[in-house]
């Protein structure tokens, strides 16, 4: 299983040589994306129409109760180390943790979660 970070579909939604790649890695496995990410995502461009195209045939992963436990874990472990990041990554992330799936994505501010199974781009 895989889980897109927002940054990913920012990158596949303009078609750009990363952008490309992470298509070409997700062909024929199981691909999702976080309903955070689609609050993200779509908000931060300019069509709808265009995003709602590129995340049509993505499964969507709601933030659970058991999200948010780890959330908490994943937070009070990065402020003890001052090594704080976005809250909304640290929800995203927890999700992709609780569901054992590699996580691709272009932001290195994730590195700092040592429990995910990042892949960077």
């Amino acid at each position: 299983m895989i889980i897109l970070d927002t940054s990913a579909l920012i990158e596949m939604s303009y078609g750009t040589e990363i952008g490309q790649k992470i298509k070409s890695v997700i062909s024929y496995q199981e691909t999702y994306i976080t309903s955070i990410s689609v609050y993200e995502f779509l908000y931060s461009i300019k069509s709808w129409e265009a995003g709602l195209s590129v995340i049509e045939n993505l499964g969507v992963l709601d933030f659970s109760k058991e999200d948010a436990i780890k959330s908490i874990e994943i937070e009070k472990e990065l402020s003890k180390k001052g090594q704080m990041i976005n809250k909304l990554d640290i929800f995203i992330a927890s999700i992709a943790i609780n569901e054992n799936a590699t996580f691709i994505s272009l932001d290195r501010d994730f590195s700092k979660i040592k429990e995910l199974k990042l892949k960077l781009f």
